[in-house]
């Protein structure tokens, strides 16, 4: 599983990544992602554009929430906040 580690990106960065995402080829159908912050606006928009990319995207506001959508539905790539109010992010997925 890949990890990317968000920890103080601005709602400008998000959208300039998810602009990125837009030019780039569609992933294969059914790619999984795990999204992981507290942040509900951050998580709500990257989610969004990630969705409208093919991704299919679990959200999670707590570690304890990550760790057993990760055990359900094992993603094939993760974006977690490194500071949640139960841990940290990478506790999540590990």
């Amino acid at each position: 599983m890949s990890i990317l580690i968000r920890s103080a990106v601005s709602l400008a960065l998000a959208g300039a990544c998810a602009a990125t995402a837009a030019s780039q080829p569609a992933p294969r159908a059914g790619r999984s992602l795990l999204m992981v912050d507290d942040d509900q606006v951050f998580l709500a928009r990257v989610a969004r554009a990630m969705e409208r990319r093919g991704y299919v995207v679990t959200m999670a506001a707590s570690v304890a929430a990550a760790k057993a959508a990760a055990e359900a539905a094992p993603p094939e790539c993760a974006v977690v906040d490194m500071r949640l109010e139960d841990g940290n992010g990478l506790d999540a997925v590990r």
